[in-house]
């Protein structure tokens, strides 16, 4: 930013401050002038006042010690006044007024483009403040939005993970039977076995159940075990496998926690791998399988999911860290068709 004075102008502004600066110590030193002289003269009648006393009183060695006081006093007096008028005289010699004119020529030689410059430059800084300032409500309001979306998917039994709901809804579909006539059926989403489900009976690995916990801490053997809970596999006849997910849809019996404790307060969670299968978890702070920590990511989903070489195999323990106040906490499981 350049500055608002030129070198010139500095060299002007510089010069006119030095003459208000003599001409305020002119003018005070003048009211200092004019008030020794004043006290000046008030010593000398008091002088004189003694003088003629002691001259009454025929005191000769007092008056002349009150003669050479007044003598003394009387020529600071004429020095003084001699002083004054030179500093009057000095002051009149500069005009009041020029003080102002070049004050004011000062200001028409501002170099008012720089100054325009100038405050272009704060308007432009507080415009990205002001900016920031919209962006962080934004993703104030968004990150209040999607606690809502949470909250209404959970409230409909959905299950919220990785920005997705997902809801198995129960709805009607039509089947023509053998007479030819229409039939309304409920597509079964619940827990299938052989004998209800014939067309999720011959897809293995079935009802298969994990129970999620807390690991064993081998430096606190007291450590209290808490059960989130024990989950089964349903069959999803849209997608054609078996899928388990952390959500109350799959829960079986009580846990002493569940998913909304794990989102609110954060966990560290283990469970073993009941079939072969792939796992959707996108959010926490480590993900292990094996031992082996995992980066986060959907590997059952889209166009890189179910691929071989992310297939987690039956038996394999996983451990899952999710910090608190994460609303993405959660994982789901799908299941290789044997």
């Amino acid at each position: 930013m350049h500055s608002i004075w030129n070198q010139k102008y500095f060299y002007k502004g510089e010069k006119l401050m030095s003459t208000i600066v003599t001409q305020t110590l002119q003018n005070a030193n003048i009211e200092a002038l004019k008030n020794a002289l004043e006290k000046a003269r008030a010593d000398a009648k008091n002088i004189r006042a003694s003088l003629k006393d002691a001259k009454t009183r025929q005191n000769d060695f007092e008056v002349q010690m009150f003669q050479t006081a007044l003598d003394a006093k009387e020529k600071d007096i004429k020095d003084l006044e001699k002083t004054l008028q030179a500093f009057k005289a000095a002051e009149t010699t500069t005009p009041k007024a020029s003080l102002k004119t070049k004050l004011q020529k000062m200001v028409r030689n501002i170099n008012w483009k720089t100054v325009k410059n100038f405050f272009l430059f704060l308007l432009f800084c507080g415009a990205i403040a002001l900016g920031i300032h919209w962006w962080k409500q934004a993703q104030e309001a968004k990150s209040t939005s999607q606690a809502a979306l949470v909250q209404q998917c959970e409230s409909k039994g959905g299950s919220f993970t990785n920005g997705m709901c997902t809801i198995y809804e129960k709805a009607e579909q039509t089947d023509i039977n053998k007479d030819g006539q229409t039939t309304q059926q409920q597509p079964n989403t619940s827990i299938n076995s052989a004998g209800t489900n014939p067309e999720g009976a011959n897809v293995q690995p079935g009802p298969v159940v994990i129970t999620v916990t807390n690991p064993d801490d081998p430096n606190n053997p007291e450590q209290k075990k808490i059960n989130y809970g024990t989950y089964v596999a349903k069959y999803n006849r849209y997608s054609g496998i078996w899928d388990i997910a952390l959500d109350e849809d799959y829960l079986v019996g009580v846990a002493d926690k569940n998913l909304a404790d794990i989102k609110r307060e954060g966990a560290i969670i283990t469970f073993t791998m009941p079939a072969d299968g792939w796992i959707n978890n996108s959010a926490g702070l480590y993900l292990t399988v094996g031992g082996v920590e995992w980066d986060f990511g959907n590997y059952a989903e889209g166009v890189d999911g179910m691929k071989v070489e992310n297939m987690i195999s039956k038996g394999t323990p996983i451990v899952i860290a999710y910090q608190p106040n994460n609303i993405s906490a959660g994982f789901s499981l799908k299941f290789k068709n044997n």
